[in-house]
């Protein structure tokens, strides 16, 4: 890949300030599944782009033996080059490889069955998934959908994640029976974020 450093973003403005606060953020969220947090600075590949959410937490979370998976689209704008220039992080072309993995289209998300998962022995060697969506209610208007519980959850919580396919539901729920290994997903929004850690259980409300 070439790269014309002419084109890319400064990054964070201190990395070991911003990329301090970026990784606490996103261990508070991953410790209080379903919650949403705030995200700040937020920052932007090139210039002719916008701010991303999700390429701000790949900056603060890579490093150069990651290995990172992107959606198609994005393969047509900076935040790829943007995001080997400054973490050394490898590009994946098999999503099933990658320790990370960016979806902004959901036509481009792939099965869960097939991101890497992990060994008993070593749970650790799985995916982060990180997705954008419209938008996160939570906690929900209680109603039928999902109901977030587990390690984190003082009570069941509603969550309304906005344009996932049920695809991706049911899924989940089939992982859960392979807990310790699984993926762990972020949801991000234009400025929040929320997290599914794998040792979140995914049930259902009642239908009122």
């Amino acid at each position: 890949m070439n790269i014309s450093l002419s084109k890319l973003s400064a990054g964070f403005e201190n990395i070991q300030r911003d990329s301090q606060r970026i990784f606490r953020t996103v261990m508070d969220s991953f410790s209080r599944p379903g919650l949403l947090f705030e995200i700040s600075p937020i920052v932007q590949a090139s210039q002719g782009e916008g701010q991303s959410v999700a390429g701000t937490l790949l900056l603060a979370l890579m490093e150069s033996a990651s290995s990172l998976y992107v959606s198609k689209n994005l393969h047509s704008t900076q935040w790829p080059s943007f995001l080997k220039f400054h973490t050394g992080c490898v590009l994946s072309q098999d999503s099933s490889h990658a320790q990370f993995i960016w979806i902004q289209e959901m036509q481009d998300l792939p099965s869960l069955m097939n991101c890497a998962l992990g060994s008993p022995e070593f749970p650790d060697q799985s995916c982060t998934l990180i997705i954008d969506v419209p938008a996160i209610h939570s906690p929900s208007t209680p109603r039928a959908g999902q109901v977030w519980s587990g390690p984190g959850i003082k009570k069941p919580l509603a969550v309304d994640i906005m344009g996932l396919p049920k695809a991706f539901w049911v899924e989940r729920q089939t992982l859960q029976n392979l807990y310790p290994c699984g993926v762990d997903v972020i949801f991000c929004t234009p400025s929040q974020i929320a997290s599914l850690p794998r040792s979140t259980h995914i049930g259902e409300l009642p239908c009122m």
